[in-house]
């Protein structure tokens, strides 16, 4: 299930995404977002430390096509069917560690009954070891990642896989 993911940077805020499956099929989208990191490179932070493998990413390498169901306009929605408990738990962490980095006086435990919050709206439970330690944890690999997104020049690539390869023995 491993995923060749290729997040592209634009000069004009167009990002962009190019995925490999292992099948050798490719997808390419324009991920959401505004100013900051693609709101799907938080995700595969988010999903790949959690240990999320049935989140967005999971969905992605398991065939769904999100580019082409949000353009959907009508009809059942692809997620009909699918168990979407670790989507709604990657959207409420994602979410919170966000709020850590972009809201002035939020600390890791309203981080935490934040994404609480968000996944009881869910009906979901939050995402196993989501605590204060994750919050801190997350939002200092998510500077990290902002900081590596922001130097690269127009047309400059984050490669990423999913789930992430396990670190080399040094």
């Amino acid at each position: 299930m491993a995923l060749r993911i290729a997040f592209i940077r634009d000069d004009e805020r167009r990002d962009n995404v190019h995925v490999t499956r292992v099948d050798g099929s490719v997808l390419r989208w324009i991920p959401p977002g505004g100013p900051g990191i693609p709101h799907d490179l938080l995700h595969w932070l988010v999903e790949t430390d959690l240990g999320l493998d049935r989140a967005f990413w999971g969905l992605v390498a398991d065939g769904m096509d999100f580019a082409a169901a949000s353009e959907a306009a009508h009809g059942e929605s692809p997620l009909a069917g699918r168990d979407t408990t670790q989507l709604m738990q990657a959207e409420a962490a994602a979410a919170a560690v966000n709020a850590r980095l972009t809201l002035d006086g939020v600390d890791d435990a309203y981080c935490v009954a934040y994404a609480r919050e968000l996944c009881v709206r869910q009906e979901v439970v939050l995402p196993e070891g989501f605590d204060e330690g994750a919050v801190a944890r997350l939002a200092g690999s998510l500077r990290g990642l902002s900081e590596e997104w922001t130097a690269l020049a127009p047309r400059g690539t984050l490669l990423r896989r999913f789930p992430r390869a396990p670190e080399a023995p040094p």
